[in-house]
């Protein structure tokens, strides 16, 4: 089964919920989609390797783009959580060490977001718009191009 975790930032109620449905939703279809709000309290590896392992694990990490996001994805925000400014540098070393060639990083904005919140280092990859474009999403995580090349 198709591993999917889902890096963002807690910038709201309205926006966990967003990504608690998307969760939900690639899980009903067939995901084994992970995100934070599923655990109960705290993860007994503490967070840092929580987060770690889930990247590790994963077959793809969808990265929910929001101007929050990326100033804590570059590590210019203190005011916030934490989390995803570990989980940038894991996300930037992965890139580095394969020299930038990438298939498991994937950029999402929020419907009503913009494509200047996406790391830099993964502006030359496909970005999804959501919910709009779910499923160009859902056939790039199942490999299920919408034009088979023909014989």
């Amino acid at each position: 089964m198709t591993r999917v975790f889902i890096s963002y930032s807690h910038d709201s109620d309205s926006h966990r919920q967003f990504v608690a449905d998307l969760s939900a939703r690639l899980r009903q279809d067939g995901l084994d989609c992970h995100i934070d709000q599923y655990i109960n309290g705290f993860p007994s590896e503490g967070w840092q390797r929580w987060m770690e392992d889930q990247i590790e694990q994963a077959d793809f990490v969808l990265m929910v783009c929001t101007p929050i996001y990326l100033k804590r994805y570059q590590g210019k925000e203190r005011l916030g959580g934490k989390g995803v400014t570990f989980e940038g540098v894991v996300v930037s070393q992965h890139l580095y060490d394969s020299f930038y060639q990438n298939d498991k990083f994937i950029p999402i904005i929020p419907e009503h977001g913009s494509y200047n919140n996406v790391p830099i280092a993964l502006k030359a990859f496909n970005t999804y718009t959501l919910q709009t474009q779910y499923d160009d999403l859902y056939r790039y995580l199942t490999s299920q191009p919408k034009l088979v090349i023909p014989l």
